[in-house]
Order: C-alpha cells, then structure tokens, then sequence
C-alpha cells in the first residue's frame, strides 16, 4: 500500500509539473512512479514531455536529439506494455515522423489508411496495482507419448508479422519539363544557330538517405532541344546521363515546404542538326546530324519543393541554376578540303559552355 500510495504522489506531482510547463520536473516524477508501479499510462506521459521538449528545442541541436531518442523509446515502451490500446497505430505514427522504428504491429502496414497522430495531452490514469503472483502454480499432466513411428502434429502457420518501415520516405521518382538555354551568350553573338530555348523531359528517381531524409541519392536522365524550325538554322539537341544528389530541408511548422540544393554530375552529349542543308564549311553531312560531340556535365541548381497530400506522397519541385558543360570539338567531315573547322567551332559554340535551366517536376515518393 505504501508503494501505491508513494507512486500516485509522484503521479500527481508530475501532472502538476506538466500543466505548468516543466517537462523535465514531470518525466523525473513519472518516471518515479513507473518504478513503484508500473502503468503504460506513465510511459505515454513520459514519452509526450519528452515530444514537448522536442518541439521546443533547437532543432538539429544535442537536446533536439537527446528528447528525439527518448520520445521514441517512451512511446515504444507504451507500445509494449498496451498491444493492444485503441491509438497503437496513432502512436506507430507518430514514432516514424520523429525517426523512429515502431515495435512490430501483427495488423497494420505502413499502406493503409492514415491513423492520424498520437494526441500531447497526458493520460489521467494512476500507476496501475500489479498483479499479485500466484501461491502455488499447478501441475501440468506429462503429456501423453505418441506411439513410435507416429508423424509429428501439423502446427498451423504462425499470423504474419509486419514490420514498421523506420523513416519516410524512402524513395522518389519524378518526371519534369525542362527550359534550357545552352551556351546563352554563343548562340545571341552568332547566325548559325538560333538562340531560342531548348525544351525536354527530365526524368529523375533515387532513395532518400539518413535519419531525416534530407538527402536523396539518384540518378537523372535528361533531353532537350532547341525548338528552330528546320528551314531557320540548326538545332542544337542536348542528352544528359547523371548521378544526382539533392539536399533539401523543410521549413515551416508542418515542414510542407522544402529548400535546398540540386547536384549532378555526369555525362552528356550534343549534336547539332539541320533539316533544309547545313551552310557549314565541314558538316558530317549535308542535312540532318551534321556535327556531334560528347563531354562531362557538372551542374548545381536552386531546389524549392512543396510537398503534397495527406500522406505526403507527392511533391511540386521548381529547380533552377547553371550546369557546365566540358565537350570535345565536335565530328566534322573528314574529307573536308583544307581541314576547316567543325561545325560547332565554326559558329561559336565553345566546347566549355554553360547551360542554364529552369524545370518544373512532379515527383510520387514512398
């Protein structure tokens, strides 16, 4: 009685504590009664003073971290010692949005519906009276032997057990409409190649890595060309292979909103073409493709990204910044008579050139 009696003091005087805000003065009085009694309310008010001062702290701070740690585990605990309480999945949630890998679930996976979050507000209920042990277990008859020779029982499978997937999300896969304009101040000072913009699709995919997916690593395939007519001047058609690596971090109270940056590096290609006979001096040949050349491309761009649906599965993405490109020379005909330039050189396009691009992206993540 007097454990009891100790345990509902310390049970009260950490509410207390909580309704006035101090959060570290409740979880030493909680924790106090968890010890005398053990209640999987407790655990729950220990993990929501822990959450408070979470929210409170700076964020990527020691202390943002240290009260992360122990919400998790506060909330995991709850998870054991009530299996089966009516807000288990709330409360799975909730420990994937801070991090976390929620204990096993045997009934719910991270596709069904959303369980919304666990509530901040404490749990009324006392330290609970444990149970007392029984005096004296009964004895259990031997179990009958089967005959020799008799096949052993089939066992009926166990149920499935699902693991919660820790973090989210874990992948990205995107599809975007790119404006370029290569080599912007060539292609104004020359009349060989028009300077309208090139348009193509940039198609993107990768996984999100590191405890606050704040890094996505990936790949990014992109093409565009030059919109000339073909009776105008040539085309300049441009085709990137890259490795992709994105950093972003969300601001705003709900985190909807993501800022960062955009990095590729890679390989890539150009080719310039004509549709109506080219007027260069060493053209590979008289229209169509008339000079191609392949380099390297390095690239790192603004990244603003809003972040949709209840889920937050889907994502608006604008990227915007410049990309280097490094060629060769460019093909030119080998026959050509005293060895003129090739078609690239011949209208200014240097082989160090700049490429400068806005994209809008749609992007699914899981």
């Amino acid at each position: 009685m007097e454990d009891r009696a100790a345990a509902k003091a310390a049970f009260d005087r950490g509410r207390e504590h909580a309704a006035a805000g101090r959060y570290e003065d409740a979880i030493s009085e909680f924790e106090q009664a968890l010890a005398l009694r053990p209640s999987a309310g407790l655990h729950y008010n220990i993990a929501v003073c822990h959450h408070r001062l979470l929210l409170a702290a700076e964020e990527d701070s020691e202390e943002h971290e240290t009260h992360r740690a122990a919400a998790v585990s506060a909330y995991n605990a709850y998870l054991d010692a009530a299996p089966q309480a009516k807000d288990r999945y709330a409360v799975a949630a909730t420990i994937q949005d801070l991090q976390g890998r929620p204990n096993l679930i045997d009934d719910w996976r991270i596709d069904d519906g959303d369980p919304g979050r666990a509530s901040l507000e404490l749990r009324e209920e006392e330290p609970s009276e444990p149970e007392a042990p029984p005096d004296e277990a009964p004895e259990e008859p031997p179990p009958d032997t089967p005959p020799a020779g008799t096949p052993p029982p089939v066992r009926p499978d166990a149920p499935a057990v699902t693991p919660m997937r820790p973090g989210f999300p874990h992948g990205m896969l995107s599809l975007g409409l790119g404006v370029e304009a290569p080599a912007p101040v060539a292609m104004a000072s020359t009349n060989g190649v028009d300077s309208v913009p090139a348009l193509g699709p940039v198609l993107r995919g990768g996984g999100f890595i590191g405890t606050k997916r704040e890094l996505l690593v990936g790949g990014e395939f992109a093409w565009s060309s030059t919109t000339t007519p073909a009776n105008r001047g040539h085309r300049i058609t441009t085709i990137q292979f890259l490795v992709l690596l994105d950093w972003a971090r969300g601001v705003g109270p709900r985190k909807r909103l993501d800022l960062g940056l955009s990095n590729t590096i890679g390989i890539g290609g150009q080719t310039m073409a004509h549709g109506n006979g080219s007027p260069a001096t060493c053209p590979v040949r008289a229209s169509g493709v008339v000079s191609s050349r392949g380099g390297v491309v390095v690239g790192s761009r603004f990244l603003m990204r809003g972040v949709l649906g209840q889920k937050k599965r889907h994502a608006l993405a604008l990227r915007v910044g410049p990309t280097g490109g490094f060629f060769g020379g460019g093909s030119k005909d080998s026959g050509c008579l005293g060895g003129g330039p090739s078609p690239f050189s011949e209208y200014g396009v240097p082989e160090a050139s700049l490429i400068v691009r806005s994209e809008l992206s749609y992007a699914f993540r899981w």
